[in-house]
């Protein structure tokens, strides 16, 4: 190895020992992602909520019927409804989890 990358590990060792997870920079950039993205998952999780519990009524009110579908063509429409719940249940239970109930 020549002089400049041992340079470079020792730089970069000695920068690794020193990170502290709750610096106030990184606290800043936490508080700074939360308000950016909190925001658009709470709308996201509230539209897919209201899907979810909608799909069902309207099934029973003839929706089906009403745009003229078939069986199939009504699951698989059910089925691109449900994406948006598959993909942000799971982090937003995580986020309750890691910040607690009434922090959120």
């Amino acid at each position: 190895m020549s002089e400049k990358q041992e340079h470079v590990d020792e730089k970069h060792i000695g920068q690794a020992a020193e990170f502290d997870p709750d610096s106030p920079a990184i606290r800043a950039l936490k508080r700074k992602l939360d308000y950016r993205l909190v925001p658009i998952w709470s709308l996201l999780y509230l539209f897919s909520f209201l899907d979810r519990s909608n799909i069902g009524n309207a099934r029973i009110a003839g929706l089906e019927h009403d745009l003229n579908l078939t069986g199939t063509q009504f699951n698989m429409t059910l089925t691109i409804f449900f994406f948006g719940y598959i993909l942000f249940e799971v982090p937003s239970n995580i986020m309750v989890r890691r910040r607690g109930r009434k922090k959120i």
